[in-house]
């Protein structure tokens, strides 16, 4: 199983391993897992949140919802951010702050680097592509038949 903690304005505000996807045809939301996620859910079940790797919304979507961050934790982190939150503790986020150690030596800038994805959101991506894909190649067949269809009525070759 997968943890988040979820993250608002530089605090942790939740963890939790509950996605929600949208169910068009009965207006309902169900629960998934992160690769099929279109939202997160607050462990108390009150709030769902967007986060913005997990699946687009279709455009008719009915509603909108805050968007927070979320990012993958361990178990082991997952268990000490849930206690402390269940003792109404305020706990500042501290993703990528690990501080370096002192080494005498002057910084000198760094060059900007490509920021690596997660495991889930790359997953995230690729069904997202996948989609893309799928309906390109259903555009480009449907062309294709009415290219066809025309060439008959035309009688061209």
């Amino acid at each position: 199983m997968n943890y988040y903690k979820v993250i608002k304005d530089g605090e942790v505000i939740d963890v939790n391993h509950v996605f929600l996807k949208w169910q068009r045809k009965h207006n309902i939301m169900l629960a998934c897992d992160a690769f099929e996620g279109q939202f997160i859910q607050s462990s108390d079940g009150a709030n769902i949140w967007r986060v913005d790797w997990l699946n687009r919304l279709p455009e008719d979507f009915p509603g909108s919802y805050e968007s927070i961050e979320a990012v993958e934790i361990t178990a082991e982190e997952y268990e000490g951010l849930k206690e402390k939150l269940e003792l109404g503790e305020s706990v500042e986020d501290n993703t990528g702050s690990e501080e370096q150690p002192d080494t005498g030596e002057t910084e000198t800038p760094e060059t900007p680097t490509e920021e690596v994805m997660s495991a889930t959101a790359m997953r995230l991506r690729i069904k997202e592509l996948e989609g893309t894909v799928a309906t390109l190649v259903e555009s480009n067949k449907a062309l294709t038949d009415e290219l066809q269809a025309a060439k008959i009525i035309l009688g061209v070759e």
